[in-house]
């Protein structure tokens, strides 16, 4: 049941408007023990390379606001992963301008 719990929080509500999916899921997991915390901000980490070719600049712009909430929200969960994360979201800005 933990593991399902924890799965289900990491997943983004489609039943949800798109606009407060993520709100939603960060909500979830910020219930769970700090190792779920941790496996959402290396998630981020991970998918903040070189974004896909057909996102324009808006979409580059959201993603990395996107991952600056991650951050905020889940930043007392690891600090070595919160590190990195904010590290992650300043290089990225060189797929943005």
């Amino acid at each position: 049941i933990e593991i399902a719990n924890s799965v289900s929080a990491l997943t983004k509500n489609k039943d949800l408007p798109k606009d407060l999916q993520m709100r939603d899921s960060l909500k979830r997991i910020k219930k769970l023990q700090k190792e779920v915390w941790a496996i959402k901000l290396a998630d981020r980490i991970t998918n903040l390379q070189c974004p896909p070719a057909h996102w324009n600049k808006n979409r580059r712009l959201k993603y990395q606001e996107e991952a600056r909430i991650i951050f905020n929200e889940l930043k007392d969960g690891n600090e070595f992963l919160a590190k990195r994360l904010n590290s992650a979201i300043e290089t990225y800005e060189n797929y943005i301008s």
